[in-house]
Formats: C-alpha cells, sequence, structure tokens
C-alpha cells in the first residue's frame, strides 16, 4: 500500500527522532501541509484529532511512502495488528491542504479521550 503520509509530531524532520529516517529511506518529502484538527499533549508526544471545524495543525507531506514502511510506522505509532486493543492510534485517510493543493493521505489520529489533555493552541508541535 504505497501512498502519501502527514506528519505532525516526532515523525517530522525538525523533532530529530530516529524513526524519522523511516520516512527519509522509503517515501519522499512532499513540503509542509495543513490539517483541520485539534492537536494535543499526549505523555509528551503529540495526539491529533481531526475536525472539519477546527483549525490547522501543521506538519509535512510525505509521499511515496513504500509498502514496506507501513508496518513498521503502524508499530512504532501502537496500531499494527501485533497490537492490543483498543489502540491510542488509527491511521486513516483524510483530506489536507498542501501549499494549497488538497491532497489525500493517511495520518495517525489519536483514538482515545483527549477531555483531560492540554490543548495545542498553535497546532504546531514543533512551535509548541
Amino acid at each position: 500500500m504505497s501512498g502519501a503520509l502527514f506528519v505532525y509530531g516526532s515523525l517530522r524532520e525538525g523533532a530529530k527522532h530516529e524513526m524519522h529516517e523511516v520516512l527519509r529511506e522509503h517515501g519522499t518529502p512532499a513540503g509542509r501541509a495543513r490539517v483541520h484538527g485539534r492537536l494535543y499533549v499526549v505523555d509528551g508526544y503529540p495526539g491529533l484529532v481531526l475536525d472539519p471545524n477546527a483549525g490547522l495543525v501543521v506538519g509535512e507531506l510525505w509521499t511515496s511512502v513504500a509498502d514496506e514502511a507501513w508496518p513498521v510506522l503502524d508499530f512504532y505509532e501502537g496500531c499494527s495488528a501485533e497490537d492490543p486493543q483498543p489502540h491510542e492510534f488509527v491511521r486513516r485517510e483524510t483530506s489536507l491542504d498542501a501549499d494549497g493543493t488538497p491532497v489525500r493521505a493517511w495520518v495517525y489520529e489519536f483514538a482515545r479521550d483527549v477531555s483531560t489533555l492540554e490543548l495545542v493552541l498553535s497546532g504546531d508541535w514543533l512551535a509548541r
């Protein structure tokens, strides 16, 4: 399943996380992108909740993500077939804006209760 992926936290280049290497090896950077949603602080890492009526969350778009990268990324995000249910994150396809161009891409969405979590008002994990 090759495709595009929107990343908004530890997988972004500026986060300097070792898992970013998976994208560098198996995908093509396509620049800055934004999606409607809310960004929360979850135990020191970000969680995105998609919401078409919310503000914008900033991230990066990666295209041509190779098939072999998806199981690694799913495992990192805790939503692989081996991970116990219910998953903390789910991978879903959504619409986003890539420099004025509408794009469909996969995103890891936070799937738990956010009522006690801190909201990242800027929508940009790296600028918080």
